[in-house]
């Protein structure tokens, strides 16, 4: 009786041990399902199998191009036209030298602090920047000088400047800062030395200047004119005006509609995106399916061209922003929110002038009471008239912020705060670090689209990082896949497939999907790009030169692919043609320490006694 009262505990102690196993086994599925989605309940134990996206790619048509110009909007709109002459945007890009410069070309050189030298001189053909070296002893070691095509800013806050290498713009290590009135370094080179070398993509200058020419064939590339028109002029924000000049100029106006777009007559989310299409500078952008940077057209909604990812205000926990952040900053605001859509840019600003100086207080004082106007500033009038503040209401509640992107640069706080010193605990939080679809709410993309974009981004955000989990694999690469049944000739989604291929070293899947997207887009620098690396990678060598020399074939202007180019070289038992390659490296960059290292060492090896010699030599006057 006692040994069956001690088998039946037993048996018991094993049941028991047996269920206490199973419950923690459900607890610990659910509690990972519970930390990834915050979901609870049944699907928290079986989720639901992930359902194919699916769509219809429907390629948009070529937006319309009837351009006249300025010119011939200011030959009817005459007061309209010499008052924005005035305007910033009016003087955001040009040619250089030009008759509206503002910097000062007798102090024109200053030295980094590595000891580079960057000088300006202003020559009988132009304007022209040079990055010097010099060794110990005070010699000038070299005297790299780079022509100077056009300069972009208006020069309120300063002007960076643009150098055109066969379409090609690159941005020089040197700018004027206005504030300062000092040239200085430019902004984004503080920390690594991009010297001449530093690509303008094509969307830096499409918002500078009023109409561009692009190579339809080649991304980043410029065709002649360049510069279409320099200023941002009036069909930027009205539209095409070609119809709208013959409508006018025929007998029969007044029986046809209109064809320009005056942005105040459109909805607000038209309205705001014609400002919004150069002033909402998100974390990221992709571009829609089909559509390119400059198709947006005044009407458009802004997500009919882009997806923009953003991430907060731009404020910084030290009270530092982005230089151009004000349209995050404004929506954050509860004057927008209040507004229900009716606050946006053009109700403090008058897109056409820009009140002179000593003006600038009581205009903006005005807008604030438009809409303030029954309860105004709650301070005794004594106190609101008092400096610094001087009755000027951004003073309190729009200070300016110094921004962390630019040098010697400020911007307004666009987040009208209430009282800031009450609200600056609250309002100044570490920026966060989370991209989101900027408007998702309101978004008319289709879904396939939307997953597109979000996809896109969240790759550009594993490829910035370097690497990628199992996880993000298993939820995207279906997801890319999806879109590429959907959209076979998208470029950009098989570039993003191979990059996620590439994170979990598949490099074979990896080329497939980049092959796919140069076989739509052939001379496409990026895709020629990754996949010279890929092979590089992967020893297959004589595919390496073939990526590489049909990329330098487009742009032979980076120093690092003269350097692989050498180095594949050096693989295929090619001495002397790496030799020149490497020599072209440091010829471009003499202050690569890595590729000059490699010519010595390689120059060596192969015989070249007196071309290691030199360059060794050359490499002590640089670095002692």
């Amino acid at each position: 009786m006692a040994s069956s009262d001690r088998s039946l505990s037993s048996t018991g102690r094993l049941a028991l041990l047996a269920a206490t196993a199973l419950l923690i086994a459900m607890f610990a599925v659910f509690w990972a399902k519970f930390r990834t989605t915050g979901e609870m309940g049944p699907a928290a134990i079986a989720p639901a199998p992930r359902q194919k996206i699916v769509g219809t790619a429907v390629k948009p048509p070529k937006p319309a191009a009837d351009y006249v110009g300025s010119e011939a909007c200011a030959a009817c709109h005459a007061a309209i036209a010499e008052s924005y002459q005035k305007h910033p945007m009016y003087r955001s890009a040009g040619s250089t030298p030009g008759a509206d410069d503002v910097e000062d070309f007798t102090h024109v050189e200053f030295t980094f602090d590595d000891g580079r030298i960057y000088r300006v001189s202003k020559e009988d053909d132009g304007i022209y920047h040079h990055e010097i070296r010099r060794d110990q002893n005070g010699e000038v070691i070299y005297d790299e000088a780079a022509k100077i095509a056009y300069f972009i800013g208006s020069g309120t806050r300063g002007k960076t400047y643009a150098i055109d290498r066969d379409g090609l713009f690159f941005e020089s290590p040197i700018s004027w800062f206005t504030s300062t009135q000092k040239w200085d370094i430019s902004p984004g080179y503080g920390h690594r030395h991009l010297r001449f070398g530093r690509r303008i993509p094509n969307h830096c200058v499409l918002c500078h200047a009023g109409r561009v020419s692009t190579d339809p064939e080649r991304e980043n590339t410029f065709i002649e004119p360049a510069l279409v028109e320099s200023a941002i002029g009036c069909e930027r924000c009205h539209g095409p005006g070609r119809r709208h000049v013959e409508l006018h100029t025929a007998s029969r106006a007044k029986d046809a509609d209109d064809p320009i777009i005056n942005p105040a007559n459109l909805s607000a989310d038209r309205r705001e995106a014609v400002c919004y299409q150069c002033h909402l500078i998100g974390k990221m952008t992709t571009t829609r399916y089909g559509r390119h940077f400059d198709d947006f057209r005044p009407g458009d909604r802004l997500d009919d061209i882009w997806g923009i990812f953003v991430a907060g205000s731009g404020v910084r926990g030290d009270q530092k922003t982005k230089a151009v952040s004000h349209v995050v900053q404004m929506r954050e605001s509860v004057c927008y929110e209040k507004s229900g859509g009716r606050l946006g840019c053009v109700s403090c600003h008058d897109p056409h002038s820009v009140p002179a100086k000593a003006e600038a207080d009581a205009y903006y004082r005005g807008r604030c009471l438009e809409c303030h106007s029954e309860r105004g500033c709650s301070l005794p009038a004594e106190r609101q008239a008092a400096a610094p503040a001087n009755n000027s209401c951004i003073h309190c509640h729009m200070p300016r912020l110094s921004a962390h992107d630019i040098a010697h640069a400020s911007q307004t706080d666009h987040r009208v705060l209430r009282d800031i010193e009450a609200e600056s605990g609250m309002q100044y939080l570490p920026e966060p670090t989370d991209v989101v679809l900027f408007d998702r709410e309101h978004t008319t993309m289709p879904k396939w689209e939307i997953e597109r974009a979000l996809a896109l981004a969240r790759i550009r955000r594993l490829e910035e990082s370097g690497y990628a989990s199992s996880q993000d694999a298993e939820e995207l690469e279906p997801i890319l896949n999806d879109i590429t049944e959907i959209a076979p000739d998208d470029a950009e989604t098989w570039i993003a497939l191979g990059v996620m291929y590439n994170l979990r070293q598949n490099l074979s899947a990896a080329r497939e999907a980049w092959q796919k997207a140069l076989a739509i887009q052939p001379q496409s620098e990026r895709t020629l790009d990754l996949l010279a690396t890929a092979c590089q990678k992967s020893g297959d060598n004589l595919a390496g030169l073939e990526y590489v020399d049909r990329f330098l074939a487009i742009n032979p202007w980076r120093p690092h692919d003269h350097m692989r180019r050498a180095t594949l070289l050096a693989r295929l038992g090619r001495s002397r043609q790496a030799l020149e390659s490497a020599e072209m490296a440091v010829e471009l960059d003499p202050t690569d320490r890595t590729a000059r290292r490699w010519l010595i060492d390689t120059a060596k090896l192969q015989g070249a006694a007196e071309l290691s010699r030199r360059h060794a030599e050359l490499m002590r006057r640089l670095f002692d």
